[in-house]
């Protein structure tokens, strides 16, 4: 047994993260830090590294910065402590989080005007019948 096998998936993204986060230049970064990279890092599948990257967010443990990636077409998701993080890439990160929650909320807004809509039809239609 390796001793990576006795390591939580949690500890195996951390042990990459810090491994690679010291090889991020002002526009390039390494691909052991993106998603794909990290399952691979890690050897654990892509499902279960999301899970742990999502939880990782969500305590604050991790945040994601941009970077074009060697071989990659765009930039790509890289995923960072929080320590070692520009103010403007953590600016971009929470306008990222807010465009987000945005398009949420105009999402849930449109339904919420669709039930309306409804609401009113339905309440016009019973008062015509009367």
């Amino acid at each position: 047994m390796s001793e990576n096998d006795r390591l939580t998936v949690r500890e195996r993204v951390l042990k990459v993260i810090d491994a690679n986060q010291q090889k991020i230049k002002e526009y390039d970064g390494p691909f052991a830090l993106t998603y794909s990279g990290l399952s691979v890092e890690t050897g654990v599948g892509r499902e279960v590294v999301c899970a742990a990257l999502s939880t990782m967010m969500r305590h604050g443990e991790l945040v994601f910065v941009q970077r074009h990636v060697p071989g990659s077409r765009s930039r790509r998701r890289l995923y960072v402590r929080p320590d070692n993080v520009t103010l403007a890439d953590q600016h971009k990160s929470d306008w990222a989080k807010l465009h987000s929650e945005i398009q949420r909320m105009t999402s849930r807004l449109r339904n919420l005007e669709g039930i309306a809509e409804r609401l009113c039809d339905t309440t016009a239609n019973s008062k015509g019948r009367r």
